[in-house]
Order: structure tokens, then sequence, then C-alpha cells
């Protein structure tokens, strides 16, 4: 019974992952549409094999995964984010691959900001979290795991809009953060 439950809790995770990437991609137009920025979703490196039937096939990713967007900012400044989504008040170090861990560092290294977007399913808030946070866990937590009610000042908003719903109608909750704030952060 056990792993039942682990595959319904894997499927709801990655429904939620899904939405989350879903909503990001309509904020992300939205902002777009503002003139703010143009950060899109990172393809996967996928490669066909062959058919399998009429509706499925065989394939492989062809390498490591890289970070679920990248985009320029206003002003010409790169932005390179990871998505996730989690449970329980709390992110591993864990959920960043070794891979997206390491292209997150080279990218904030170069000059991009940096970091990752994380969505709390249970408190329906959105993190934005600079990358030296999971850079240096171990060091600022004394833990492998961060728990979000450490980093309240990263809130960007504190109620989640799913892809279906009006984005602009949600913006009145976005956090009182500026422009320049978010860029300090993830430039940490």
């Amino acid at each position: 019974m056990k792993k039942l439950s682990n595959q319904e809790s894997g499927l709801k995770a990655k429904r939620n992952g899904q939405q989350f990437e879903q909503t990001l991609d309509k904020y992300f137009s939205y902002f777009a549409e503002m003139g703010y920025c143009n950060i899109e979703k990172t393809p996967e490196p996928f490669k066909f094999i062959k058919p399998y039937t009429s509706n499925l096939f065989v394939g492989c990713f062809l390498k490591s995964a890289q970070p679920d967007y990248k985009g320029t900012l206003k002003g010409g400044r790169s932005i390179v984010l990871e998505a996730k989504s989690v449970s329980g008040g709390k992110i591993q170090l864990s959920a960043l691959t070794e891979n997206e861990l390491k292209e997150l560092i080279r990218h904030r290294n170069l000059g991009a900001c940096s970091g990752v977007l994380v969505y709390d399913s249970e408190m329906s808030n959105i993190y934005l979290l600079p990358i030296v946070l999971f850079e240096k866990m171990e060091e600022i937590f004394n833990k492998k795991h961060i728990k979000l009610k450490q980093v309240k000042k990263f809130i960007i908003t504190e109620k989640y809009y799913k892809a279906d719903e009006n984005i602009s109608e949600g913006f009145e909750n976005i956090t009182s953060l500026t422009k320049d704030e978010v860029l300090y952060f993830l430039d940490l």
C-alpha cells in the first residue's frame, strides 16, 4: 500500500510542478507585454529514437537538465531561474541537481541574476531565492534544507494564481520588493 501512496504523492508533485510552470509562463508573458523582461522556458534537449505505437514513441534526453528559465531583463541583464514546487514548508538542497546548481552558479558568476523560484503548495506563496542560499546552505542554515518561514523576505507573491486565472488581477498581491531589491537578493 505504501508504494501506491508514493506513486500518488509523486503524481501530485508532478501536477503541482506542471501547474507552477504554466503559471510562471503566464507571469513571464505578462511581464514581457509590460516591457519588463523577456524570460522563456528552456526546452529540454531530447532525441526521438523510434515510434512505439500511433500515440507513443521511444526517446531519450540528450544531456543533463539546464535551468528552467532564461531571459533578459529590461536594461540588458541576463536572468536564469530554476522552478521548484515543494510541500512541507521547506526546500531541500537535493531539490537541485548537481548540474542545475553548477549552472546557476556559473551564470551568476558571469553577471546574470540567478535564483530559484519556489512554490510552497501548502502556503500558496512563491519565493524568489538567490542561488547563494543553495550554494552556501549548510554554512547559512547548518542544514541541507531551508525552512521557508526563515526566508519570508523572499516572498514575491502571497497568493498563487493558477494559469487559467487572470494574472494581471494578482499583481496587487506582489510584495513591496522593488526591482533593485529583487536584483540585490539575486546577487547576494
